[in-house]
């Protein structure tokens, strides 16, 4: 649904962004307009909220919690991924409950339903406020999304340092936070005399009051009945087994939304905390009770610093297949900072707490409580950097498929089994040394890649330009750039290489310097020199009339940096690499700086039998040289994202594709593709794709095949276009 209508519902949730604030919305009810008059009330479906964005540079008006408000826009779903890799909206959002989103053209408050909601919505942004002015913004943006679940103010920096040290969990309220904060406040009312039925009673509220301040997030609620539970067996003097409690925790919220079981964030909590408390127990029985003595204190240290290695190790080969299927890296050296964090942890949170408190009374007081949190995350930031800055502390692993993790998971908790049942606490060698082959073995499979066939992708990029030419032994990126999606290279371009399991492009060939085909090369090259991806890149290529040109400064800085060669294609040039030979087809030695788009670099693809022929921009005078010297090619990547004055018949004639691939954005507004490029490939009979209705268009080469897999609404394979056999 894409049409501008209004939408009446009651604001439970205000989130501040940098630059907008968003809104959740409940009870939302769709109002059906006719000669600005309202006809009709049509309710949206209960399960399904809204959550609507407001810019602040167009409305500065900030709405209360508990409102019940009319708003005006467009109302949209949630878009799914078009690409392999990219990060799914659809599925956050469904987990969320949240079935529309709309940016809010008007907003106004029809009445004021609820006024707590925004007392308690106010204190928290207060909070967040005072931890801004106390600390530095890089430090206060962490401890907020620790302690008060917003990640709405942490620095990208502060991000990527976290996630290449593998700790990037802590970023967010986990499981461990509420635990901690909940048996802290059990604790506290138990010294203060009370029974233990009402001590149990406090605790559980204040958890229940801070779970639902921090945005109710699925590892907290999980670990709220998780604690509740274990408050449970305090009152009634039972003994508490965290495995009943974790699946009485599935239970609940997958009967409250099923759409949890698909959420990245829903898979990893659990895994981390089956791995705690299931498997390290299990495991943890098997050290050495000489390391785990307690008579001496150097052997009480070396049995802790073994505890914190062998709980670090759990859980993260817990977590390593969701890890793997969703963020398609592995930061290697996660070990180091987990030891570091786990143990001082504690000196983070409750300075933070208190300082919090202590804040809102006096900045000063505030700060001077801050000091311990100050000092340890400065020491987190500086042993993330180091890690980050070594080589091959990340490996891309590219994306697992299902049957890898099955096969993982089976090896995982067979070990466990294996140690669960052997009673007798012998051979401690032994028995280490088979479950470390047996892990290694599973380690194996999980990262193994075995796909040998080569590869065409055209990825959804909007309206824009993204190729990706890859096989066993290469990968070459053809432009890279959009006008209608913003970031493109770190959202589209660099998840699809990540999942492909792609850690080296030997090389990126830039057609012509238009923005929709180069910006995102440019957040790549600023990604791999920040050294914010393990991606490599090791040549560039630019059409020769670029040579001395403002827009090559980029690319020759960038080389010039990162020591790798630039070099400046015409016609007659080729590149080869194995089973791959690109022949550079335009441009000539013209000058095309005034008419960029006759001036794109043509490629004739060739891999082993198998003829491709992409475009760039190409189309008039470019297009007329370009088919003097042209032969047959099975594919056509379409010129100009199918202009009208792309692909003329004449053009057409001469490559007499099987297969016509289009990329540009949906609902553009130049219009393509233009109608009658569509009908010159029709009549041809060819076969055509494009971007907007089909995401990613990928061709496959198998034996003297090749398939056409095309990603959106669905993923399929049409049978060979040369001999009508299907792809096993």
């Amino acid at each position: 649904m894409e049409k501008s209508v209004q939408v009446t519902g009651q604001i439970y949730q205000r989130v501040r962004k940098e630059n907008s604030i968003q809104y959740y919305l409940k009870n939302t009810e769709l109002l059906r307009l006719e000669n600005s008059k309202i006809q009709e009330i049509i309710p949206i479906p209960l399960n399904h909220k809204l959550l609507i964005t407001i810019a602040k540079e167009k409305e500065d008006t900030v709405y209360k919690v508990g409102s019940i408000v009319r708003v005006s826009g467009t109302l949209k779903h949630p878009a799914p991924p078009t690409n392999p890799g990219q990060f799914d909206s659809f599925a956050y959002y469904q987990s969320l409950g949240i079935g529309y989103t709309m940016f809010a053209e008007k907003t106004e408050v029809l009445r004021i339903q609820n006024k707590m909601p925004e007392k308690a919505q106010q204190l928290k942004e207060t909070m967040e406020d005072d931890l801004l002015l106390m600390l530095p913004k890089r430090h206060a943006g962490v401890l907020i999304a620790m302690l008060l679940g917003d990640s709405g103010y942490e620095e990208a920096e502060t991000k990527i340092n976290y996630q290449a040290g593998g700790v990037l969990h802590i970023l967010s309220i986990s499981g461990l936070h509420l635990s901690l904060l909940g048996m802290g406040c059990y604790r506290l009312f138990r010294r203060c005399a009370l029974p233990t039925w009402i001590a149990a009673l406090g605790a559980a509220s204040v958890m229940i009051f801070y779970s639902w301040l921090t945005g109710n997030h699925v590892a907290t609620l999980r670990a709220l009945v998780m604690f509740i539970v274990n408050l449970g067996a305090k009152v009634f003097k039972r003994s508490y087994d965290p495995l009943p409690s974790l699946s009485l925790s599935l239970i609940l919220l997958l009967i409250g939304n099923p759409q949890y079981l698909f959420y990245s964030g829903f898979q990893l909590s659990y895994a981390a905390v089956l791995g705690v408390s299931v498997i390290y127990p299990v495991w943890h029985t098997w050290i050495p009770k000489s390391v785990c003595a307690k008579n001496y204190h150097r052997k009480k240290y070396i049995r802790l610093f073994c505890d914190a290695i062998l709980s670090g190790s759990i859980i993260s080969l817990s977590t390593l297949p969701f890890v793997c299927r969703y963020f398609y890296e592995i930061p290697l050296l996660g070990i180091i900072p987990n030891l570091l964090i786990l143990p001082t942890m504690n000196f983070v949170m409750i300075p933070g707490i208190l300082g919090m408190a202590a804040g809102h009374f006096s900045l000063f007081a505030g700060r001077i409580i801050l000091l311990p949190a100050w000092g340890i995350l400065e020491l987190y930031e500086i042993v993330m950097k180091a890690i980050r800055s070594i080589p091959g502390s990340v490996w891309i692993c590219g994306q697992p498929q299902l049957w890898q993790m099955i096969v993982y998971y089976a090896a995982f908790f067979g070990v466990t089994c294996m140690l669960y049942v052997k009673k007798e606490k012998t051979n401690f060698i032994k028995i280490w040394s088979a479950s470390a082959v047996i892990i290694a073995a599973a380690l194996f499979t999980l990262t193994f890649r075995d796909d040998k066939l080569d590869k065409i992708t055209v990825l959804d990029v909007g309206q824009g330009d993204g190729i990706v030419i890859h096989g066993k032994d290469y990968c070459y990126l053809i432009d890279g750039g959009s006008t209608s999606e913003q970031k493109v290279g770190e959202y589209r371009i660099l998840p699809f290489l990540k999942s492909q399991g792609i850690r080296d492009i030997d090389g990126i060939v830039l057609t012509h310097p238009d923005e929709d085909h180069m910006n995102g090369i440019l957040e790549l090259l600023k990604k791999v020199e920040n050294q914010e991806t393990a991606l490599k890149i090791h040549h560039i290529f630019l059409p020769l009339w670029m040579k001395g040109d403002k827009e090559s400064l980029p690319f020759i800085q960038f080389s010039r940096r990162q020591k790798i060669a630039v070099s400046y294609l015409q016609k007659g040039d080729q590149i080869c690499n194995g089973d791959l030979c690109m022949d550079v087809l335009h441009p000539d030695t013209g000058d095309y700086k005034e008419e960029p788009n006759a001036g794109c670099v043509t490629l004739g693809v060739h891999i082993r039998e198998f003829d491709a022929l992409l475009t760039g921009d190409l189309e008039g005078k470019g297009e007329e040289k370009v088919s003097e010297d042209l032969n047959r090619f099975d594919y056509l990547k379409v010129g100009h994202h199918g202009s009208k004055n792309s692909s003329s018949e004449q053009f057409l004639d001469k490559v007499q594709p099987e297969v016509a691939v289009i990329s540009c954005g949906r609902k553009n507004r130049y219009g393509h593709p233009h109608s009658e490029l569509i009908d010159r490939l029709s009549e041809r009979k060819i076969d055509i794709h494009t971007t907007p209705e089909s995401g990613a268009v990928t061709v496959s080469l198998r034996k003297d095949c090749y398939y056409v897999h095309t990603f959106y609404p669905m993923c399929r394979t049409t049978p060979c276009l040369s001999c009508g056999e299907r792809q096993e």
